[in-house]
């Protein structure tokens, strides 16, 4: 078995003589995305910890890789936010009056 880790990813090199579970002591979590062979496989939570897959026998390539959950809508909600702060600081005071005085 050969493998390489990545910023953001793992990528696996098995042979299986028969079908078997593959055991990686990463900690378990729903950014984790897995691949075996080019497919979406589903990784199971293995010993109260760590992450599995179940391969048939063969060879396979194995990727896992990570999204980290919630980036997206938490980037959306910060623009947003922002976008409110903006409007908030430049939109008129209440209890501040504009005199405007009559041309003459």
């Amino acid at each position: 078995m050969a493998y390489t880790f990545g910023e953001d990813s793992i990528s696996v090199q098995a042979n299986a003589s028969k079908a078997s579970l593959l055991y990686i002591a990463i900690p378990f979590s729903e950014g984790w995305k897995a691949f075996v062979d080019g497919k979406p496989a589903k990784i199971i939570k293995t010993n109260g910890f760590g992450m599995g897959l179940l391969l048939p026998q063969g060879d396979h390539e194995i990727a896992f890789i990570y999204h980290t959950p919630f980036m997206r809508p938490g980037i959306v909600m910060m623009i947003l936010g922002l976008i409110c702060l903006v409007f908030l600081i430049l939109r008129p005071k209440p209890g501040i009056r504009y005199k405007h005085t009559a041309p003459e």
